[in-house]
């Protein structure tokens, strides 16, 4: 089977691609993202998702079967400082997947969103996210496009971006002995390890489940943020 995974040099893209290698699972996997090169073993394309007619080349070439979306402007900060890329980028490069998802007949389209999408945090992130949902939802209702969208809890583990505070915290205690953060530390959070979300998109390509849902993916406790700290 052909997947095609976007973001592929990110967090969740990274972490997913190293599970199913370890695990030997019989999937050809097309990894693109907008960085030069990856270090990952698969067939990897440079891409920006606002270049459909790359993204056609790509698809005409490589042929897949599901598409899995990562690739985003996730940085809730820069989000606020960059509000008109984080649109272009989030909405309509995912716009640019659907049309091509649906010209060539993909089963099922994958998108990561937030757990957050229907509260009031994430800023022009979240906004963005949520608008997506709508977008790929309404794709089914007119074209058909099978999906799976997945809002997902603050993510931990190995591939954490720079932005990822979890990440950000450990390298903060190891190298400067101490860790900074804003409020008062009474803060909830729905922590999951990134090779859990991993293991649910294999589980579910393997099995076809969720088609046509949103799912929530979160660890099972609330934490506050200074019990973790």
């Amino acid at each position: 089977m052909n997947i095609l995974v976007s973001g592929v040099n990110g967090f969740l893209g990274k972490s997913l691609v190293q599970r199913i290698l370890s695990r030997n699972i019989n999937l050809n996997l097309i990894g693109i993202d907008i960085q030069p090169e990856s270090s990952l073993s698969i067939n990897y394309i440079q891409a920006d998702l606002l270049d459909s007619s790359r993204l056609e080349e790509i698809f005409i070439k490589n042929n897949p079967e599901i598409v899995i979306h990562f690739a985003a402007i996730a940085d809730i900060g820069i989000s606020k400082t960059l509000i008109h890329s984080t649109f272009n980028t989030n909405i309509l490069g995912t716009v640019n997947l659907l049309d091509l998802s649906v010209k060539y007949q993909i089963n099922k389209f994958y998108f990561s969103s937030t757990y957050y999408a229907t509260s009031s945090q994430g800023s022009f992130y979240r906004i963005s996210k949520v608008t997506c949902e709508e977008i790929i939802r309404e794709y089914y209702n007119d074209f058909k496009l099978n999906y799976c969208i997945m809002r997902l809890g603050s993510l931990y583990g190995p591939n954490g971006n720079d932005f990822n505070y979890i990440t950000q915290a450990i390298t903060s205690a190891v190298l400067n002995k101490k860790i900074k953060r804003l409020g008062n530390g009474e803060e909830l959070r729905e922590y999951i390890h990134v090779y859990d979300v991993s293991d649910f998109i294999i589980e579910n390509i393997e099995h076809n489940l969720n088609e046509n849902e949103n799912v929530i993916l979160t660890g099972s406790e609330k934490y506050k943020i200074k019990d973790v700290l």
